[in-house]
């Protein structure tokens, strides 16, 4: 099982790459993103993220 932390380059990298949709889009593709990275393993805390996009 790979213990390895999401990470903040792997949120930027996320970021980066849908930087173009609504924030709204943005905060999905990074929850998609972490879940796909956390597997079948329980989570244990909540999931909080906030994305703020200037128009």
């Amino acid at each position: 099982m790979d213990m390895a932390q999401y990470g903040l380059e792997r949120l930027c990298a996320i970021v980066s790459q849908n930087w173009h949709l609504s924030a709204q889009e943005i905060k999905q593709a990074v929850i998609d993103d972490l879940r796909r990275h956390i597997g079948p393993q329980k989570v244990f805390d909540d999931i909080t993220l906030l994305v703020l996009k200037r128009t």
